[in-house]
């Protein structure tokens, strides 16, 4: 079976022939240059305005990414794959980078979490919308063109998505990418309203300042589905209302001397309380070694300085966790024979193996001051 159909959990469900086989290649190809539909967004996302310049915006601010960037490279969590849709290196100036915001918009409406001193204090009300409509505003991008990718490798093996069975895969990560892109638009264009206004939106679950400047970056948003002892977080399995928040926004801020590490969510989100409240009450090196864990287990774009020992990227648990969200959800969609009931504790307990905070001291921990860049 092609590396290809691994990532994409299609054993059994895999090219017939050498055709479809040179055909997917073809569409993972088109994709890696980014000739998708989904960059050519004819309006603004914030002013809805049409035939405007549209910038390369970035969500991590390009002055943390530098800081552990090296000759203007970084790597991402592809060095931990076997199967690589796209490159494990990249310039700065093309990490995380979306095409839906004009450069107006960019320039005056993010100018707040785009500068350094925004984080000697704990950060505003002001600071943590800004981050998180930049993340929101990424997201329902790069769903839309998840949206794009498996639709056409529908057209191409299958036709249709009328002609692909309930339990296959690629019909459940269509329903997730469409429920990610809905969700995620309609949270930006909330904040969008709620932006210049006096609202509290978000709380602040975890602040912490090193002294040290960490090898890793991150800015995105995700729920957390475990917590300690297993106990049940956010429902992976479950299609919330959209008027509902139950993600995390994780901020890991490698700065000059130093790094931050923030996490907050929606105010009157409470499903996080006790976790957080947990978490806490742990040693810093705990503390750290645990978010460490959540960053690898929960996120598919974490960026890294090359400087990193390279065994790390070798390290087995480490290699599984980073791509074990998606695998672990789709392939537990396959036992249809079950009932509703069944398969939900199905889906619970396969997750729950590989995603149970108590594995964190099986990865490495690159929070840690012994992997601080010098």
């Amino acid at each position: 079976m092609s590396e290809y159909y691994k990532t994409l959990n299609l054993e059994g469900h895999g090219p017939r022939n050498k055709k479809e086989f040179i055909d997917l290649n073809k569409i993972v190809t088109s994709l890696k240059k980014g000739r998708t539909a989904s960059n050519r967004i004819k309006r603004c996302a914030i002013c809805k305005k049409t035939g405007v310049k549209y910038c390369n915006s970035h969500t991590i601010p390009q002055f943390i990414l530098k800081n552990i960037g090296k000759n203007g490279k970084l790597l991402n969590t592809q060095v931990f794959n076997s199967t690589k849709f796209i490159d494990e290196e990249k310039g700065i100036n093309k990490t995380q980078v979306f095409h839906s915001i004009c450069t107006n918009c960019d320039n005056i409406i993010f100018k707040d979490y785009e500068r350094m001193d925004s984080y000697k204090i704990e950060p505003s009300q002001i600071i943590l919308k800004q981050i998180a409509l930049k993340n929101h505003l990424y997201s329902s991008y790069k769903h839309n063109q998840e949206k794009t990718f498996y639709n056409n490798i529908v057209k191409k093996l299958f036709n249709s998505v009328s002609s692909i069975t309930n339990d296959h895969p690629l019909k459940y990560m269509l329903k997730v990418t469409e429920h990610n892109y809905c969700y995620n638009n309609k949270r930006a264009n909330l904040i969008i309203k709620n932006l210049s206004k006096d609202i509290e939106m978000y709380k602040l679950c975890y602040f912490k300042r090193l002294n040290y400047t960490v090898p890793i970056a991150l800015q995105d948003n995700s729920i957390i589905s475990f917590g300690f002892n297993n106990e049940r977080l956010a429902n992976t399995f479950d299609f919330p209302s959209f008027d509902y928040a139950d993600d995390i926004h994780f901020c890991i801020y490698p700065m000059e001397n130093e790094s931050i590490i923030m996490l907050f969510c929606a105010k009157n989100l409470n499903i996080y309380d006790n976790f957080f409240e947990i978490l806490k009450k742990q040693e810093e090196s705990e503390q750290l070694s645990i978010i460490n864990f959540l960053v690898f287990a929960y996120f598919e774009e974490v960026f890294l300085n090359k400087d990193i020992d390279k065994s790390i990227f070798n390290n087995a648990n480490l290699k599984t966790i980073s791509q074990e969200q998606m695998i672990t959800t789709t392939n537990s969609y396959r036992t249809s024979y079950l009932t509703e009931t069944e398969r939900d504790n199905f889906r619970w307990n396969a997750l729950a193996k590989n995603f149970n905070i108590s594995n964190h001291n099986k990865i490495p921990n690159l929070l840690d001051i012994s992997h601080r860049i010098s």
